[in-house]
């Protein structure tokens, strides 16, 4: 992103660079607690690996971008790939969805649903592990 797009100095909350960097160490968190999930969730590794692209496919078109129909944004609210992008389009100041002015809470509330999306995988797969065990214990 850093080479692609100007990233202004001051970002909405603190340095822009370090804002992007919380944006997608948020996003990696919450896709790898999303991955943790969908290991949980079942029996050997060859069926997770099915079910991936059953899960990254619809990250990819449910991004929510501008000419994304009122369905698909609101569909796009459960996934990651949504509130990352506008995270890292309010720090780079880039319009989305008609909206041109951002400012920090709105950049803070796209932070807390990453984080409340990781909360909620990594609750989902520790209770799936610890059903598994009471099943086989």
């Amino acid at each position: 992103v850093l080479a692609k797009v100007h990233v202004p100095m001051r970002g909405e909350l603190t340095y822009g660079t370090l804002e992007i960097y919380t944006t997608l160490l948020l996003t990696a968190l919450a896709a790898e607690t999303l991955g943790l999930l969908i290991s949980a969730s079942v029996s050997n590794a060859d069926r997770a690996q099915s079910l991936v692209p059953i899960v990254l496919i619809p990250q990819i078109i449910f991004v929510g971008g501008p000419l994304a129909t009122n369905f698909s944004y609101l569909v796009s609210s459960v996934t990651i790939t949504r509130w990352a992008i506008e995270a890292m389009k309010i720090t780079v100041e880039i319009p989305y969805r008609g909206q041109a002015g951002f400012d920090g809470p709105d950049l803070l509330l796209r932070w807390v649903v990453l984080l409340a999306e990781a909360c909620v995988f990594f609750v989902g797969a520790a209770l799936l592990v610890r059903n598994k065990k009471a099943k086989a214990g």
